[in-house]
């Protein structure tokens, strides 16, 4: 009677391992296919990461092009800056010019109360103003 208990439980522990088996067979088939399961997740992954690999590609030279950018304009800045000095420069000596020419003319304005004009010499014949004044009276 043991013997048939025994073969009994044998035959139950064999047919739950089957059982058991057999789901575990379709898990690991589900797992495996590409279209569902872990193959589907990494498939997904893997396309993620190359995505992600193109978009830091890009980035990296957009940020290469703008810091290529914005050397040249730095040193364009730089250039303009030094012209902007010489222009200042320029404009600071003019303002020592404005000075120095004022200080002339108020020289030449006390020189000339100082001195008595000189009467200007009277017209030669041969003068520009006897010359068109002679054209002016052929053309009447």
């Amino acid at each position: 009677m043991f013997d048939a208990i025994s073969d009994i439980l044998l035959i139950a522990g064999a047919l739950g391992l089957a059982a058991h088996c057999w789901v575990l067979s379709r898990r690991l088939k589900a797992l495996g296919r590409s279209d569902a399961g872990l193959g589907a997740t990494i498939a997904t992954l893997t396309e993620r990461v190359e995505a992600l690999t193109r978009t830091t590609e890009t980035a990296t030279a957009e940020a290469e092009s703008a810091g290529a950018r914005l050397a040249a304009l730095i040193e364009e800045a730089d250039r303009r800056e030094g012209e902007l000095s010489v222009i200042l420069a320029g404009l600071t000596d003019m303002d020592d010019l404005d000075a120095e020419t004022e200080a002339t003319m108020q020289d030449l304005a006390r020189r000339a109360e100082d001195e008595p004009e000189e009467p200007a010499p009277p017209p030669t014949p041969d003068s520009a103003l006897f010359t068109t004044r002679r054209m002016a009276g052929a053309l009447r």
